[in-house]
């Protein structure tokens, strides 16, 4: 139990520190072209209590919901008065701006970077095969079952585990025997092993390998089984991938590269099932597979139950950091690349009619809006997962 506590806490560290490396960002360069920085947020509010106020006026405040932490540069409350100052981020050149409400790029391919060229310089086991999402990009951390079986990752070997005084074996097949083939046909998944002895009615010819010798045998199927276990494929305990420094340094590049695609994918794959599903059991997969912080402590959880090293810890805070990298570089208002896109689309529109395309006023209530559904979408994912942690 203090295992899973550690753990949990652990959890949390992660998580929070990748959100706070996030927004310090956004604050050092805020501070380098002299914008002030009006809050520094621990948390989303309503806001519980002001907990510090440094010597260039930036409050620290502590909120009530454990979501997220944010930064508040001045105008960003859209005031006018507020505008007309040097330290506001408005005053300031485009490119400054963009590089305030961005830098957080920086420090997400930084960190990825630093994880992802350490494990595989040293050793690094993929964390899971992608068996839910239809996708076509290929990883190395979270492979297609298809990839896994390429890479031998998977083992593609159907053994069996007979019972004793059963057709198997008085057969002389024993355990951990490996199936080549049954009348002279090879299989690859174990539901078809069983239908093709369920459906025989005549002695089957089997090759089976045992310490890498082949050998022939023939069973009697009684009522339609030979009463053995069949055991499918399974991911060998000893892979890794391990490169040297220069190859890490570009199997880093190619595995970021290949997360943000992934991650796009899933995504689209989501907004399919959710909003244009062809079913409702199509709708309730996608919303299943919907997480949320919680869901992933609860994840840290099971793996302190399945005995995971730090290494699989590190690959999950480069996979966050990846992920929060790729959902803010969406288009959606209230969130970075959107403002960077408004920064923009304005100074273009004033060059060319003397006049912004959208105006503070229309610019907030969008903002808030979005925001406020994005509260809410985070709020009713959280209770989701925690309604099936305690369901299960």
């Amino acid at each position: 139990m203090l295992n899973i506590i550690l753990w949990i806490i652990l959890a949390l560290i992660v998580f929070f520190i990748i959100v706070l490396f996030h927004e310090f960002w956004h604050f050092i360069f805020a501070r380098i072209f002299w914008v002030k920085v009006d809050e520094f947020g621990i948390w989303i509010p309503p806001k519980i209590k002001d907990i510090y106020t440094d010597k260039k006026w930036t409050v620290y405040t502590l909120n009530a919901l454990p979501i997220w932490w944010f930064v508040k540069l001045k105008w960003e409350n859209f005031d006018a008065g507020e505008a007309e100052w040097k330290d506001s981020l408005v005053n300031k050149p485009v490119w400054q701006q963009i590089i305030v409400v961005l830098a957080w790029i920086f420090m997400n391919l930084v960190l990825a970077f630093l994880i992802f060229a350490f494990l595989f310089n040293v050793w690094v086991k993929p964390i899971a095969l992608n068996e839910k999402f239809e996708t076509r990009t290929e990883t190395k951390l979270i492979p297609s079952r298809a990839q896994a079986i390429k890479s031998w990752l998977l083992v593609q070997k159907i053994n069996f585990l007979p019972l004793e005084w059963t057709p198997a074996s008085n057969a002389w097949i024993k355990d951990l025997d490996v199936l080549i083939s049954i009348n002279w046909k090879t299989f690859s998944k174990v539901e078809d092993v069983k239908k093709f002895i369920g459906e025989s009615k005549e002695v089957l010819n089997m090759k089976i390998s045992r310490e890498w010798k082949e050998i022939s045998l023939s069973v009697a199927p009684k009522d339609w089984k030979i009463w053995t276990y069949i055991l499918p494929d399974y991911i060998d305990p000893n892979f890794t991938y391990k490169y040297w420094f220069f190859e890490s340094i570009k199997e880093w590049a190619i595995e970021t590269k290949n997360q943000f695609f992934l991650w796009y994918e899933i995504l689209w794959w989501l907004w399919k099932k959710i909003f244009a599903p062809t079913n409702d059991k199509e709708r309730t997969e996608a919303v299943e597979n919907l997480w949320w912080p919680i869901a992933i402590w609860d994840l840290f959880v099971k793996m302190v139950e399945n005995n995971v090293g730090y290494a699989f810890i590190l690959i999950i805070w480069a996979l966050i950091s990846i992920n929060l990298w790729f959902f803010n570089l969406i288009p959606f208002p209230a969130l970075d690349w959107w403002r960077a896109f408004l920064l923009i689309i304005n100074k273009i529109w004033t060059f060319l009619f003397w006049k912004k395309f959208v105006w503070w006023k229309m610019e907030n209530l969008v903002h808030i809006v979005w925001f406020s559904c994005l509260i809410i979408l985070s709020l009713l994912i959280a209770f989701k997962d925690v309604l099936k942690i305690v369901h299960n």
